[in-house]
């Protein structure tokens, strides 16, 4: 079992590198092929990482759909629950982080990412809220790391801190809201990881909830626009 974890362990190592390193890697070669768009070396990036996470995690998505219960209403009721339990949490969460740290906004880390990202590629946005965040981040952020850590409490701990890390570090780490954007995409995930765990880890479960939780202020976005 021990030989099991450290493998386990070696294996998320392995994965979150490339998770890390496949973006630069991509521009690399983009570069010298002389094509100088963005979009399409971050989406190249996107999907083939997907379709790795997919290939590797086929397994766990098959037994995750199998363990579905057999009604579809309590199916349902559980996306739907977990859906407005993400709004409450995030609704609470950013009124402690306005009673802290004042802002002028009153758009969720959530919304606020969606956004920013949309002034880049609308289709690339999509793609990358409603598709790659919500298979590919969550194999990698949830089933990846409940591979090496078993015990529930460090597992929520552990993958929703890496997580909010991911999802801050390349920002302004001298923001006054690096801390509570921090604590926002921690206690999101949070939440999701323990539903997960909850529901003796089912991933489609998971990715069902932030599917719909992403659904809402990307459909926002696209009444703006049209």
């Amino acid at each position: 079992m021990k030989n099991k974890n450290i493998m386990e362990l070696c294996k998320v190592f392995i994965i979150f590198l490339i998770y890390l390193v496949y973006n630069s890697v991509f521009h690399m070669i983009f570069d010298m092929l002389h094509i100088d768009n963005g979009i399409i070396t971050m989406f190249t990036g996107d999907v083939l990482f997907l379709a790795g996470m997919l290939m590797l995690y086929r397994s766990d998505l098959k037994e995750s759909l199998n363990q579905l219960d057999g009604s579809k209403r309590k199916f349902i009721g559980k996306v739907i629950l977990g859906v407005v339990l993400l709004f409450a949490v995030n609704m609470i969460v950013g009124m402690i982080v306005e009673l802290l740290v004042p802002s002028n906004t009153i758009s969720d880390d959530n919304t606020t990412s969606i956004y920013n990202l949309s002034q880049i590629s609308f289709a690339y946005t999509l793609f990358k809220t409603m598709v790659f965040g919500v298979v590919a981040e969550e194999l990698l952020f949830k089933q990846s790391l409940r591979k090496a850590i078993t015990n529930n409490v460090l597992f929520v701990i552990s993958s929703s801190f890496i997580y909010a890390v991911m999802n801050v570090i390349y920002g302004d780490l001298n923001s006054p809201y690096f801390l509570t954007d921090m604590l926002s995409y921690f206690v999101v995930s949070a939440t999701l990881a323990t539903i997960y765990v909850k529901n003796n880890d089912n991933i489609v479960l998971v990715m069902f909830i932030k599917f719909f939780y992403n659904l809402l202020p990307m459909c926002i976005l696209i009444a703006g626009i049209f």
